[in-house]
């Protein structure tokens, strides 16, 4: 587990950035990794990398479960106000924690767009047990909601702040009979808790798929456009190497 950014201004609430890595080299993408270490914050925070593949359980979504459980202790234990969560494949700009934070709700997103399907964005206006409604799915209401921040239901822990009040009353969890990961779970509690929960549609993220990196965009074909970045299988095969010894 490595730790490090600790920055000693109080003007603003003491945050633990949890960036739960793959188990596979290289653990956090480097231009995740860059844009972690770009953050700006008046503030105070710890980043901690959450490894432990071999401890974990493992199934996919209980390793992650139990590597978001693990950043919530860390972040009680250790008295934070609030726990941020970057997934090691995810490009967040330099004032993803200043944004997420003004928006003062207890649980803050930022927006990207998911990997899987038609790439729907993070930003979920209904969650229910088994469906979802991205806002994404009216393209007229993408655009016209794009740079404003807006009340929803989830889903999606890629670029998330949650506050101390939500992590004291809801563990992280992934019932096995289910195919969704822990984020599903969060946003259907915080609904049953009555946490309110916003995402600044202003706070555009990048998630990196193997040679490209998804972007939303409101104003292209599938309201998402792609960047390729073609030396990603390279720094993988490279990793892979260094990490064998080889």
């Amino acid at each position: 587990m490595n730790t490090g950014g600790f920055i000693d201004i109080m003007t603003r609430g003491r945050v633990l950035l949890a960036c739960p890595a793959f188990p596979d080299p290289p653990h956090v993408h480097p231009l995740a990794w860059q844009s972690i270490m770009g953050l700006e914050w008046d503030g105070r925070f710890d980043i901690v990398v959450l490894g432990g593949d071999q401890i974990a359980p493992r199934a996919k979504n209980s390793a992650i479960t139990w590597k978001y459980n693990l950043a919530r202790e860390l972040a009680l234990q250790g008295g934070y106000d609030a726990l941020l969560c970057i997934e090691a494949d995810m490009v967040v700009p330099p004032d993803t924690l200043a944004r997420l934070w003004a928006l003062g709700s207890d649980v803050a997103y930022g927006l990207y767009c998911m990997r899987h399907d038609d790439h729907p964005w993070s930003a979920v206006l209904e969650l229910r047990e088994w469906t979802c409604l991205p806002v994404n799915h009216y393209p007229q209401l993408a655009r016209r909601l794009w740079g404003y921040q807006v009340d929803v239901t989830g889903v999606g822990q890629g670029c998330t702040l949650i506050r101390r009040r939500v992590l004291e009353r809801l563990p992280f969890r992934a019932p096995p009979d289910k195919p969704f990961c822990c984020d599903w779970y969060l946003g259907l509690d915080c609904q049953t808790a009555g946490f309110t929960q916003r995402a600044d549609l202003n706070l555009v993220c990048g998630h990196i798929d193997r040679d490209h990196i998804i972007w939303p965009d409101p104003a292209a074909p599938g309201q998402f456009r792609l960047e390729f970045i073609g030396r990603w299988r390279r720094l993988k095969a490279l990793a892979g190497r260094l990490a064998g010894g080889r």
